[in-house]
């Protein structure tokens, strides 16, 4: 019996695949005519079915008889080519880079099939430029590119080569995608024998006048069902149409007992025979039955349920969804890792979520603290990375004599109004350490404070969990095409506060050093200044020099947030109330405020200034300014001067 298991290819997707890929071109028109029957505008086809229309009128051409329709096609056709044109040659440019310095290379997904199945580029749409580069040159293949000039330089670890599969690399100049760098094909296969198979198979080729390999056919189409068939808000079944055209291609070549041996081998038995399946369904003459009787009948279950999980939008997923496809990813980890039951890998998936940590030194290190991401994190990005799914965790190592008492979190979300506003909670084993969030719009913080006791640290290393309130895809809410269950995205966490002598000059909150300051409660500065965001705002400081007894502590603040109620609220200096405040709406506050400090400072002590205000105003609500944070002051500067 065939696995059951729903792609989404209904009445309409089965009439453009006969449109785009039947034999009979009479057959074809007539599904071709029934398919835009039941469409009312081109402008509510999306996914593989507009992405099918180059292929519809290279099939059928003139076989087309409504007028608007092949002129929609055709159109369509001449769109893919030209921008093929252009991808190829960009393609063959970074392939002929990285030979230049011995790097080989293997070409994937769109720019394979269009050099070793189509033979022709005017097809099948190529989005970017994927390549598959061995494991021991993946670091130095991102090196290169971006020492040439064509990508954007990135720092990659060698935890990032176990961590994920790829990474998507930039255009320096536009900041465009510009290749995709895989040095394991397939992102929930960890085991480097796949990567190997894969070269060791592979048939030369060339792109953009380039010499590099494409894969053998059967690894072609196992890359193309793992790879397409996980969910998508929109139809996408480009998987099939890959799929179909390779079996066709190999013909009585292709070797079925081959793509049987690497599904099985990796644990995607039960998804490759579904897929096989379905494809039977649609060209019953194409797939034999033989090919799928060693995949359907395995006992199977959490190979069932994973790809029922893959298949499912992210939204929908729980928190067990994501552990079981943990479970399975770890098992596909190494090639050792290969031979274990899935319940096997419990200890660890546990141990990487509540530690305790690993005292043994991190990979990588962001100021005074190391930094390992252990689980649910998507692939570095220039500036940060994203979590991904309901749970993520990190282990920090301090390597000073003291661990620090505190934490500075600098991170965002998705704006996501129609879900409903960001909250995620943050452990170190079983202990709460505190909450971070974000409006529904994904206003928030600049930054986010988190106390560390001292318990929470173990050997001078601490193991943080992060528990996302609403992980959302932005393909599920209109901001692209990416199907992660995103949460938020992390940019640095410093343990220390940073070092400025304030007593010397002042420090303008619109200049770029002064981030570091901004501990907790900020909006990113502005023109004029940083907004405290939310009912408290920390400045925390060290001071290199001394500051004698009788100083005081100069704020600047430039308006309070526009609002029909009186805005109150207190200054706090290292949690002592020093000021409050009631100021009515008309108040000018062009002025600067002198705080006492009430002692000396030693150098190299730290200096915590919070503002806290009792009602925070939003402008949207207040007066209908297109600003919905919740605001309070506008700090332009501060700084120390004597008493």
């Amino acid at each position: 019996m065939t696995p059951s298991l729903d792609f989404g290819i209904g009445r309409q997707q089965a009439l453009l695949l006969q449109a785009a890929l039947g034999t009979d071109k009479a057959e074809g028109a007539a599904a071709l005519a029934a398919w835009w029957q039941g469409i009312t505008s081109f402008d509510e086809v999306h996914g593989t079915d507009s992405g099918l229309f180059a292929q519809v009128y290279a099939n059928l051409g003139n076989h087309i008889p409504d007028r608007q329709l092949l002129a929609r096609m055709k159109g369509a056709a001449r769109h893919v080519w030209l921008r093929n044109q252009y991808m190829v040659a960009d393609c063959g440019t970074l392939v002929g880079t990285l030979a230049e310095v011995g790097i080989p290379t293997m070409l994937l997904k769109g720019a394979a099939m269009v050099v070793a199945v189509d033979q022709g580029i005017g097809l099948r749409w190529m989005s970017d430029c994927d390549i598959l580069v061995p494991l021991e040159s993946a670091q130095a293949c991102v090196s290169v590119l971006a020492e040439k000039g064509l990508t954007e330089a990135h720092a990659i670890t060698l935890r990032d080569l176990t961590l994920v599969h790829g990474l998507t690399l930039h255009d320096k100049g536009s900041g465009r995608d510009r290749i995709d760098l895989h040095w394991q094909p397939i992102r929930d296969i960890g085991a480097n024998s796949m990567a190997e198979r894969m070269f060791a198979a592979g048939h030369p080729a060339e792109i953009g006048g380039q010499a590099c390999q494409v894969p053998a056919f059967e690894h072609m189409a196992f890359h193309a069902i793992v790879h397409g068939t996980e969910w998508s808000p929109q139809p996408r079944y480009d998987w099939l149409v890959d799929t179909v055209k390779i079996l066709r291609r190999a013909g009585p070549a292709f070797d079925w007992d081959r793509l049987r041996r690497t599904a099985l081998d990796y644990r995607f038995g039960f998804l490759v025979g579904a897929a096989l399946g379905e494809a039977r369904r649609h060209f019953p003459d194409l797939v034999p039955r033989q090919a799928l009787s060693g995949l359907a009948r395995r006992p199977v279950y959490f190979e069932r349920r994973e790809a029922l999980i893959r298949r499912a939008a992210p939204a929908t997923r729980t928190v067990g969804d994501e552990l079981l496809v943990t479970a399975q990813k770890a098992c596909r980890a190494s090639d050792r890792a290969l031979g274990r039951s899935t319940l096997r890998t419990a200890p660890a998936i546990y141990r990487s979520l509540y530690g305790p940590p690993d005292p043994t030194p991190s990979a990588s290190a962001t100021d005074t603290v190391a930094v390992d991401f252990l689980h649910g994190w998507s692939a570095p990005e220039l500036t940060g990375r994203w979590t991904d799914g309901h749970l993520a965790s990190l282990r920090l190592q301090h390597a000073g004599p003291r661990p620090p008492e505190a934490l500075r979190i600098r991170a965002h979300t998705l704006p996501a109004p129609a879900l409903g506003p960001q909250a995620v909670e943050v452990f170190a084993g079983f202990r709460h350490l505190g909450t971070l969030d974000w409006q529904a719009d994904g206003a928030g913080p600049l930054a986010h404070m988190l106390e560390m006791p001292a318990k929470a640290w173990r050997g001078g290393a601490t193991l943080l969990r992060f528990e996302i309130g609403r992980p959302a895809a932005p393909a599920a809410i209109g901001l692209g095409g990416d199907p992660r269950a995103l949460g938020i995205f992390l940019e640095d966490i410093t343990p220390v506060a940073a070092t400025v002598d304030l007593l010397s000059k002042p420090l303008g909150l619109m200049d770029p050093a002064a981030l570091p300051l901004l501990w907790h409660g900020w909006s990113p500065p502005e023109r004029n200044g940083a907004w405290t965001f939310g009912p408290r705002a920390v400045v925390r400081w060290r001071t290199p020099v001394a500051i004698a007894g009788g100083h005081r502590l100069m704020v600047a603040v430039v308006a309070r947030a526009p609002g029909r109620d009186t805005l109150t609220g207190r200054f706090r200096i290292d949690g002592r109330i020093t000021t409050t405040f009631a100021l009515p709406p008309a108040t000018d506050l062009a002025t600067t405020l002198a705080l006492p400090l009430a002692r000396a400072y030693g150098a190299g002590e730290t200096i915590d200034l919070a503002i806290e205000i009792d009602n925070p105003v939003s402008p949207a609500r207040s007066i209908g300014a297109n600003d919905p944070r919740p605001l309070g002051l506008l700090v332009s500067a501060i700084g120390i001067a004597p008493g």
